[in-house]
């Protein structure tokens, strides 16, 4: 057996092993390869695996992605749906409070309309206190008077609720 120190300088190694040893040694590394070949081939399936699992939870992310920008948009379409309905109501609401303050004011006017005519009837029956009146028709003229009044302030109440057109 040769020692590799004792051998000269510029020789080939391969002189320099004994041949069992070298067989030995390349069976080692063909065994070496091998295991890694397999272990390689292993990385490779779960690598293979595992792509196709990211495949699919990006396909997920991709339609919970598409799902939630629907649900947005349906969402913003209903806010700009109750934002509209919301702007409507408060012009009909304004439209309601002028129709009211339009009705009090006819309503107004017909309670002077009918202190008008309940001052004419007064001057109708001072005028006719010259001729005598019975109590029956002053009573005719009182209650005349209080319905006159009375229907005023009911249209009064009717056009301010609404009731009334």
């Amino acid at each position: 057996m040769v020692d590799e120190k004792v051998s000269p300088k510029g020789a080939p190694k391969i002189l320099t092993k004994p041949l069992p040893q070298i067989l030995d040694e390349m069976e080692d590394i063909i065994k070496a390869a091998a295991e890694a070949a397999k272990r390689a081939e292993e990385a490779a399936r779960k690598a293979e695996g595992a792509t196709k699992e990211a495949k699919d939870t990006i396909a997920e992310f991709s339609k919970a992605i598409k799902e939630s920008q629907l649900q947005v948009e349906q969402a913003t379409n209903k806010a700009r749906e109750a934002a509209e309905a919301a702007k409507r109501a408060e012009e009909a609401a304004n439209a309601a409070r002028k129709a009211a303050e339009l009705g009090v004011g006819r309503a107004t006017e017909k309670a002077e309309e009918a202190l008008s005519k309940a001052e004419e009837a007064l001057v109708a029956a001072a005028e006719a206190k010259r001729a005598p009146l019975s109590r029956e028709m002053l009573i005719i003229i009182v209650l005349a008077m209080l319905s006159s009044i009375f229907a005023a302030v009911a249209i009064s109440i009717g056009l301010s609720l609404g009731i009334l057109g």
